[in-house]
């Protein structure tokens, strides 16, 4: 497990067997863009694994697809909880809320 995070990647730690295994992602918006570009209506499963294959760093693409492939087919659910993490620290350090008008 790394024990500092190297500017612009996001580290994901996933568990298998009991060991955590640390998966970093560059922090890229042009490819966060792309990502967010290539989903459609009825496809989101192809385009998350694409973003998480393109985004996360060389040398932790073999660990990544032991957590997201079952077989040669993308896991649906680890892929969205990944991607969901990922996505989530894109936006780090901003928050967003919605004024109410005054009655």
């Amino acid at each position: 497990m790394a024990d500092t995070v190297k500017p612009n990647t996001i580290t994901v730690t996933a568990e298998l067997d009991g060991v955590d295994v640390d998966i970093e992602f560059n922090k890229d918006t042009t490819l966060f863009n792309q990502y967010i570009n290539e989903m459609g209506a009825g496809d989101k499963i192809k385009p998350s694994f694409n973003y998480l294959m393109r985004s996360v760093v060389d040398d932790h693409k073999e660990p990544l697809k032991r957590f997201i492939l079952d077989g040669q087919v993308p896991n649906g659910m680890a892929v969205m909880n990944i991607v969901g993490l990922v996505a989530d620290e894109m936006n780090a350090g901003v928050k967003f809320t919605v004024k109410k008008p005054k009655k």
